[in-house]
């Protein structure tokens, strides 16, 4: 059975519903597309956690309740020399996990200006999300609906600046960006932070994501660098669509890695299952600390996912997800304690106006 393979990630990422406008006549803009979209979901976490949250948990952090996770309304223009333009607005708890409530772009998920400047060249600026990882921030482009510990904890989800990208050709860019660090609209040093990427598609079943993003991410201090590098790579094989994603940190003498491997199996037009597992190693606890303020010596994170996807229609989706979580450590909280292991299920709703 054949399997689509996620595509190159796009020079301007604008995704996301529903173009409005008639075809722009000759002379004129071209038109302008409002789109929508939203996410719900349930979870019950087996651990019952008097907190009613999930450890290591980004997007589906609530438990044992109804939680709108994202509400977007998101505007595109494209003019007829180029040049583009997308704005979203996120509402809900996704907005609030991207970014503090005291950013002043917290109820902004990308705000991005695109234009050609020559031959096979492009300059975005803004803000845009990360090129980094397999998995993106909106559900409905991933195959599992919670996110993995790589995507949650060891890369960005966004940036504020400028980014080149080239066109070498039909199957391969290149981009350089130079942004405030990560997930930050002020930085929080006098340093930029500089990324490189390189995206190629060597058969029409293979795909290759390379990325590099190094740059002083505390407070105050220009010394202190982070180094990031994140390669992800998709293909069809057996009948089924697989994606692999690596992440190696390090700032100062703080190192953390980790591997996940993904696997899908599309049934119908409207219904596939897919796999998930993962190993994240932080040999100091530097960014396994940050979710529950715990501090280790160091701390090895494991998960395993299944998602059953159906699509009622192309407007409603539905996800449902088994997951358990396994650490090194006791991180997970219950009613009983501290333990070293979680189990959720999930029911997400996924919501397109077309």
């Amino acid at each position: 059975m054949k399997h689509s393979i996620p595509k190159l990630k796009s020079i301007l990422a604008c995704g996301f519903a529903i173009s409005t406008l008639a075809d722009a006549k000759p002379g004129h803009a071209s038109p302008v597309s409002a789109q929508t979209y939203a996410e719900m979901y349930t979870l019950a976490n087996f651990n019952r956690p008097l907190t009613k949250t999930n450890p290591y948990r980004y997007y589906d952090f609530d438990n044992g309740q109804l939680s709108l996770g994202l509400i977007e309304f998101a505007i595109i223009g494209e003019s007829s020399n180029g040049e583009k333009a997308v704005i979203d607005f996120d509402f809900g708890s996704f907005a609030d996990a991207n970014a503090p409530s005291t950013d002043p772009t917290h109820f902004v998920g990308q705000a991005v200006l695109s234009a050609p400047i020559g031959s096979g060249l492009r300059l975005d600026a803004g803000k845009f999300y990360s090129p980094m990882g397999f998995e993106v921030v909106k559900a409905k482009d991933c195959w599992n609906f919670s996110r993995s510990a790589l995507f949650s904890y060891t890369i960005p989800f966004w940036h504020i600046g400028l980014r080149l990208a080239s066109q070498l050709n039909d199957a391969t860019a290149l981009s350089v960006l130079v942004v405030n660090g990560w997930n930050n609209s002020v930085d929080n040093n006098r340093a930029q932070s500089l990324g490189l990427g390189y995206s190629t598609v060597f058969a029409e079943d293979i795909s290759l994501n390379l990325n590099w993003l190094a740059g002083p991410e505390q407070a105050g201090d220009e010394s202190n660098w982070r180094n990031t590098s994140e390669a992800n790579i998709a293909f069809n094989a057996l009948g089924l669509a697989w994606g692999v994603d690596s992440v190696f940190g390090e700032e100062r003498d703080a190192r953390w890695y980790g591997l996940a491997i993904f696997s899908k199996a599309q049934f119908t037009d409207r219904s596939f299952v897919a796999v998930r597992g993962e190993t994240l190693t932080d040999e100091k606890s530097t960014v396994l600390s940050r979710p529950t303020g715990m501090t280790f010596q160091g701390q090895t994170l494991q998960t395993a996912t299944l998602t059953f996807g159906y699509d009622f229609s192309q407007g409603v989706k539905t996800r449902t997800e088994l997951r358990l979580d396994s650490s090194s450590q006791d991180v997970f909280s219950s009613e009983t304690g501290s333990r070293k292991t979680q189990t959720t299920a999930l029911l997400g709703l996924l919501f397109e106006i077309k």
